[in-house]
């Protein structure tokens, strides 16, 4: 009777765990989505320059930011256990954003290169 009550609490405490590490990934993609839409219209702002180069490579980080975020949380409602409470809270799956050649280039300094 104790071991029963042992394994029903660790497979609760297992499945709280996987819960919220979805709930965090998501947060993740949807703060690396402000990210790169405050880099973005930062960067729409200003009109060339130096700055400009700066703030095209802020914009090219904050998508690989975001892309690399929106894999783990894709990633993660794919496989089991996650998938369950995907399915249950109707968690989506997140698109990347597409990058542009000299996007791609930029963005890849000081973050992890990205798998599509």
């Amino acid at each position: 009777m104790i071991t029963a009550s042992i394994i029903v609490v660790a497979i609760l405490i297992t499945l709280w765990a996987v819960y919220h590490n979805l709930n965090v990934k998501m947060r993740d993609v949807d703060g690396d989505l402000e990210s790169l839409n405050e880099a973005t219209a930062k960067r729409d702002t200003l009109s060339g320059g130096d700055e400009k180069a700066e703030a095209d490579k802020r914009v090219a980080k904050a998508k690989h930011e975001y892309n690399n975020s929106v894999e783990d949380f894709n990633r993660s409602i794919d496989t089991f256990p996650g998938m369950i409470f995907g399915r249950m809270e109707r968690f989506g799956r997140r698109a990347p954003v597409v990058l542009t050649d000299e996007e791609a280039k930029l963005g890849q300094t000081g973050v992890r290169e990205m798998k599509l």
